[in-house]
């Protein structure tokens, strides 16, 4: 979801630099949190951030493909 949300914001036509600030303060410190929790390994955590940036990557492509013109999540019933 981060890397998804990275790239909504990042790749906007403008970006909005307190957006990202928002994302990677709530979001950047999860895998941290999963291993000083003894919840992951450090392995586990580094395979779901490389899956995650395939998973991200191919989830804003298919919105940008699929969707192009529903830019904002309150234009999705304007098909």
């Amino acid at each position: 979801l981060m890397v998804w949300c990275l790239l909504e914001a990042c790749l906007d036509s403008s970006v909005r630099y307190e957006w990202v600030a928002v994302i990677v303060l709530v979001m950047g410190p999860v895998p941290w949190a999963r291993v000083r929790n003894l919840d992951h390994t450090v392995c586990q955590v580094v395979v779901s951030g490389i899956t995650s940036i395939f998973m991200g990557s191919a989830g804003y492509y298919i919105r940008k493909v699929y969707f192009p013109n529903h830019d904002q999540p309150w234009d999705w019933y304007h098909f």
